[in-house]
């Protein structure tokens, strides 16, 4: 698969705007370093479970019944819905 540099004189007002390789390498290139820092992050608390899994089932405080597993759970959502929406915004920012 070849990719070629194409200049396109007008669409939807913009004017000279440049796409090919470079771009779509950019774009893989965050793509994957978002992918690996999600992945780490998952698999990290997953080594955690595997390795200690008593740390994992402490509550977070004394008498409540929410562990820190549940914690981390949670923090794994919030930061892969921070990351999808930071990969929207920035490819959002960077398309025609």
């Amino acid at each position: 698969m070849q990719f070629t540099t194409v200049k396109v004189e007008t669409m939807n007002g913009l004017h000279g705007l440049e796409t090919g390789v470079g771009i779509k390498r950019e774009r893989l290139g965050f793509a994957l370093m978002l992918t690996a820092l999600e992945v780490s992050i998952f698999f990290g608390f997953i080594l955690m479970g595997v390795i200690a899994p008593a740390t994992l089932a402490v509550p977070i405080a004394n008498g409540w019944t929410t562990t820190w597993a549940f914690a981390a759970g949670i923090g794994i959502v919030i930061v892969s819905v921070l990351l999808t929406g930071l990969y929207v915004r920035v490819e959002n920012d960077n398309s025609v």
